[in-house]
């Protein structure tokens, strides 16, 4: 009877977050777990084929190659405001995930927003992103503008 009553009960992650996709989501994109304080925290794809490789390096400057990108685990966000951020578009790299295999994959955003921080333990630590993909192993905490959740589809729902 403990057994059952245990069971039922929900996540602190699934009762304080809600699960979101994209409805054009592919494979290679990110997921979100959306606070209702409006946080959207971006995490890997549950189908990301990243997660059956050993993922080597998490890289945040991802526009090195044009000499004008800006290198995400460096911005310093300041105040309520969040002076400092950066502006980001549905199809804004945040990351490069480079495999063991030398395989690369760049994940976008997926949302438009403000870049509040990165995950900096990635940066040493990359295989978090599949061990503890959903916790300490997200990858960006983003401030949506508007009502940006509303063109997603909810993953609780499609299941």
């Amino acid at each position: 009877m403990v057994e059952c009553a245990i069971s039922s009960h929900r996540s602190s992650l699934d009762r304080n977050f809600t699960r979101f996709s994209p409805q054009d989501a592919t494979d290679e994109d990110a997921s979100f777990l959306a606070h209702p304080s409006g946080v959207i925290v971006v995490i890997l794809s549950s189908r990301h084929p990243a997660l059956a490789k050993t993922i080597n390096q998490v890289d945040f400057n991802v526009n090195k190659k044009k000499h004008r990108g800006v290198d995400r685990s460096q911005q310093t966000v300041i105040g309520k405001g969040k002076k400092g951020g950066l502006q980001l578009l549905p199809v804004t790299r945040l990351c490069l995930i480079k495999c063991a295999d030398g395989s690369e994959y760049p994940l976008r955003a997926g949302v438009k927003g403000t870049l509040i921080e990165v995950n900096d333990r990635l940066l040493t630590e990359p295989t978090l992103m599949q061990t503890s993909r959903e916790n300490k192993g997200f990858i960006a905490l983003i401030m949506p503008k508007g009502n940006e959740t509303k063109d997603m589809v909810n993953e609780s729902d499609s299941l």
